[in-house]
């Protein structure tokens, strides 16, 4: 993937500015979307999400125009029409490790937007997703349990690695939350579950019900989705993709409700 950062500082001056605290302690916060010629459809609930971190985080946040200009330019000036960005709010400051953030910065990744999988094999990750984390709830740069489980699975053959919690419960994925379809209803994990609600999983459990599906968020096994008629994943980037493999069985998909809704879902984010 071709690639451009934007890099913009706080008000302090550049020795104590530098992000020390995201670099020390993954104490940070990011989105990643979309960029299809403007912002976002629900670039409200990216930047709700974020002010979320910040304040869980005590992270000084950027006021919402100032993200939006700095996209903004950072998008025109990489040239990508259809990008795809990363925008991180980076902590320096204090050096203690139980001290607080005093400013921010703002790094924006722009890339050419690409959808590296069609369709998805999953595995069960061997690490344990915490369903009581003060952590798990917000998208912040302590990512490295994410980073190794993606490499594990990559290097099992698999394209995606999907979490279960200490109770055996279904979570998500490392960059996606999980779904599934059967008799026609739609199933994914609950957010007491210990994952990470997503932009789009919010979207795509909104959608749904107003198309008179019904959803249903709850606690569930894996054995759930290995009966399903057909399962697929959510994120920002993507938009949803089918998983046709978990672990070594290979998952049944009907298309039929899926393709409704994949449909209804692109015509809303306007990325058809």
């Amino acid at each position: 993937m071709k690639e451009q950062i934007f890099y913009f500082k706080g008000k302090d001056d550049f020795i104590n500015n530098l992000p020390w605290r995201s670099v020390f302690f993954g104490e940070g916060v990011f989105e990643t979307f979309r960029f299809k010629n403007e912002l976002p459809v629900f670039f409200d609930r990216h930047m709700y999400r974020l002010k979320s971190g910040c304040d869980f985080l005590s992270i000084p946040a950027p006021k919402i125009n100032d993200i939006e200009d700095f996209i903004r330019m950072s998008v025109k000036e990489s040239g990508f029409e259809d990008a795809y960005v990363k925008l991180c709010i980076l902590s320096s400051g204090d050096r203690v490790y139980y001290g607080v953030s005093k400013d921010y910065s703002m790094l924006a990744v722009i890339g050419d937007h690409v959808i590296p999988h069609r369709s998805l094999r999953v595995n069960i990750c061997s690490y344990l997703r915490n369903s009581r984390s003060a952590a798990a709830r917000y998208k912040t740069t302590s990512y490295i349990e994410n980073v190794i489980s993606k490499r594990r699975s990559i290097n099992y053959g698999y394209d995606e690695s999907l979490y279960l919690n200490e109770h055996g419960y279904v979570t998500e994925c490392t960059s996606s939350n999980i779904f599934w379809i059967s008799d026609d209803n739609i199933y994914t994990p609950s957010i007491e579950s210990g994952l990470l609600a997503g932009v789009m999983r919010g979207i795509l459990i909104d959608l749904c019900r107003e198309m008179d599906i019904s959803v249903i968020e709850g606690s569930f096994y894996k054995d759930d989705i290995l009966q399903a008629d057909c399962a697929f994943v959510t994120n920002s980037s993507v938009g949803v993709i089918p998983v046709l493999q978990l672990d070594t069985h290979k998952l049944s998909f009907e298309r039929k409700k899926y393709d409704e809704i994949r449909y209804k879902l692109l015509t809303v984010l306007k990325w058809k």
